[in-house]
């Protein structure tokens, strides 16, 4: 039996190999053992290699890098799989000052091409990944870091001797960014920190954006950061092209809007309460401030929207007001702060969608027989039924960064605010 796996093993290789390029270690995890026979002997029964017909999960199909990884992104945005001037995937490749298209054995505010005062777009003829890699390639857009920071599992690990990040999408596909620190006077954090140019200047023209990567402590932390000084010499890992988010809609920007999994993390201020959730969240009989700061957005005019509700007190009390016409419920408000204003609107009342009939979950009768949530999950029954919608017109500033939170500060024994499913759409 051992015999003839092993001749199915290695006619699987041949056969493999003829149709398109896989290293030996099949499964892309840096070792050649027992596991990728198992998967060529899977395969033989049928079942497909790791992203058969694609990029592979790990792995790039060739050795002729870059190649273009499809990572499931909402964008549609696709990643090139090694830095510039990197001929392999795990290769630092070349640091380059923002704007800047040349190397530098030093990188400083004297030796930088712009002034601190210049705030200008970056051109294609300032853009490393255009002038180097061709017309296709582009410095990454700050949503398309944000997005890639949202929508992926990031594993650090090591590569052959190389120290870095393993950014899986959605699809299972994924690319290693190498630590490969950053530059100034002197090399700083190899091995343990990447730092990786965005295409958008911050507010202060002194700074730029960046996806930073950071296990220097032997915690890995991942974000984006607006502080990293023009100047210094950093990665550019390219994206393919101008890509906008489709439809303008910049959710994407937001980290997990819909709650999944029940995930109520990634806010400021006031947490939110934990009663069997039902992929939302909610804020019960309190006051709260409960917000999150959004970066990498593109100025101008958006549309903040929010599934939700505010319950003034019990239901048979919230009911009592909205029927004698008050609508406002101004006790609880969305709202939104940017560089250029502040903006809010209050919540919908739970009564505003009183039903002949129950939608699911626990529902509560008022007035003449008509249902409103009461739990969780009918008040999910009701978001994915399209009720309760709450918009609010905002504007972004040139820094990009939007706040948006919901805030009450009048309590009312028993009061309820629900909500779920955010959404960011510019105009």
């Amino acid at each position: 039996m051992k015999k003839t796996l092993l001749t199915l093993t290695l006619m699987c290789m041949v056969s493999i190999s003829n149709a398109q390029t896989y290293h030996l270690d099949v499964n892309g995890n840096g070792t050649i053992d027992v596991t990728d026979a198992m998967l060529i002997v899977d395969y033989i029964l049928g079942k497909p290699l790791p992203k058969e017909g694609g990029e592979s999960q790990f792995t790039c199909p060739d050795s002729n890098h870059p190649h273009l990884i499809d990572l499931g992104l909402p964008s549609g945005t696709k990643w090139a799989c090694c830095n510039v001037a990197a001929s392999t995937p795990i290769a630092y490749g070349g640091y380059f000052a923002w704007g800047e298209t040349g190397e530098k054995s030093t990188y400083t505010s004297s030796n930088y091409t712009f002034s601190a005062s210049d705030t200008h777009d970056l051109t294609a003829a300032e853009d490393v990944a255009t002038v180097k890699w061709g017309d296709n390639y582009r410095m990454p857009a700050d949503f398309q870091l944000k997005e890639l920071l949202n929508y992926c599992t990031w594993t650090w690990e090591k590569v052959e001797n190389t120290m870095g990040v393993r950014v899986t999408g959605p699809n299972q596909n994924s690319i290693f960014l190498p630590a490969a620190g950053y530059k100034e006077n002197t090399d700083n954090y190899l091995g343990s920190y990447g730092s990786y140019w965005g295409r958008t200047h911050q507010g202060d023209p002194r700074y730029a954006s960046e996806l930073v990567v950071n296990n220097t402590s032997g915690n890995l932390i991942t974000a984006m950061g607006s502080s990293a000084n023009r100047y210094s010499g950093r990665s550019v890992r390219p994206v393919y092209k101008d890509i906008q988010p489709a439809n303008n809609d910049y959710t994407i920007c937001i980290a997990n809007p819909s709650f999944e999994n029940n995930d109520l993390g990634g806010w400021d201020g006031t947490p939110f309460g934990s009663a069997n959730p039902d992929n939302n969240a909610e804020h019960f009989s309190k006051n709260y401030d409960t917000y999150k700061t959004i970066t990498g957005l593109t100025p101008g005019d958006y549309v903040l929207g929010v599934q939700g509700f505010y319950r003034k007190g019990n239901y048979p009390n919230d009911y009592s007001l909205w029927v004698a016409g008050d609508k406002d419920n101004n006790n609880a408000i969305i709202y939104a702060v940017s560089s250029v204003g502040s903006y809010s609107v209050p919540f919908v009342a739970m009564s505003s969608a009183a039903l002949k009939q129950s939608l699911g979950g626990r529902a509560v009768i008022v007035g003449d027989n008509l249902y409103v949530p009461d739990d969780m999950q009918a008040a999910s029954a009701w978001f994915n039924a399209g009720y309760y919608k709450n918009t609010l017109n905002v504007k972004v500033g040139a820094d990009g960064v939007l706040t948006i939170g919901i805030k009450k500060d009048k309590l009312i024994d028993r009061d309820w605010t629900m909500l779920d499913n955010w959404t960011l759409i510019k105009k």
